[in-house]
């Protein structure tokens, strides 16, 4: 009996020691799983930050592209306006400036505004002189009837579509005056009165819109071209 009791304390103290042995493992084992886990997170994390920044980086180069084509067809357009400029130019009638003989009695318009300096005839006044347009109209004319018969104005691509309309027939017409190109249409209107339409482009940009309603009073001939041979712009 006391030998069996011998054998089972020997046997209990060998379970109880070698759980204490196998303690210290499961600890080392719970810790390198906690480690492992933590290291995996951060490596999902940082994988998830790098493909991140290679959709920043991808979104950057699209974004720089898309920039560089926009700036390529600008200065496609640029170039296309500007031989089509040159080609305009090149059949344009230079209109020299007009002699003082013809002008006797005209008066000198200087508009801040617009930045043009030109001559009127001296039963004409400016109606109106501002960042929308210088207006001109003739002072003899009736109450009822629009007296207008100059404008001067920033280019409107919708202004000129809206003017063009009023007209009948019309023929092209370019003139080159202080080395601005002006170009645009001469035609009828429903009352048979003459009008003129013109763009003035400078370095392959429309800068003003010009009408002129012929009021009779711009001399024999050709009297818009008596007027615009006094057209100067004042550039910057």
């Amino acid at each position: 009996m006391k030998r069996i009791t011998s054998v089972l304390i020997a046997v209990l103290l060998g379970a109880f020691t070698t759980g204490i042995g196998v303690v210290p493992f499961l600890v080392l084992a719970n810790q390198d799983r906690a480690k492992l886990s933590s290291e995996l997170k951060q490596t999902q994390q940082h994988a998830e930050q790098v493909e991140a920044e290679k959709e920043q980086i991808a979104d950057h180069a699209n974004k720089k592209v898309e920039e560089a084509n926009i700036e390529i067809q600008r200065a496609q357009q640029l170039l296309e306006q500007m031989q089509e400029d040159q080609r305009l130019i090149s059949d344009a009638q230079r209109l020299e400036p007009t002699p003082s003989r013809e002008l006797y009695g005209w008066e000198t318009v200087l508009s801040l505004y617009q930045e043009v300096t030109f001559s009127i005839p001296s039963n004409s006044v400016v109606l109106s002189d501002s960042k929308k347009a210088l207006v001109v109209q003739s002072e003899d004319a009736k109450t009822a009837t629009d007296a207008r018969w100059l404008s001067i104005s920033p280019y409107d691509s919708q202004q000129k579509a809206e003017l063009l309309q009023a007209m009948g027939t019309s023929t092209a017409v370019s003139y080159l005056v202080d080395d601005v190109l002006l170009t645009g249409r001469v035609g009828e209107l429903a009352d048979g009165g003459e009008f003129l339409i013109l763009e003035a482009r400078q370095n392959a940009t429309s800068s003003h819109l010009i009408w002129l309603n012929d009021p009779g009073t711009l001399g024999r001939g050709n009297g818009f071209e008596r007027l615009l041979g006094t057209l100067r712009f004042n550039r910057k």
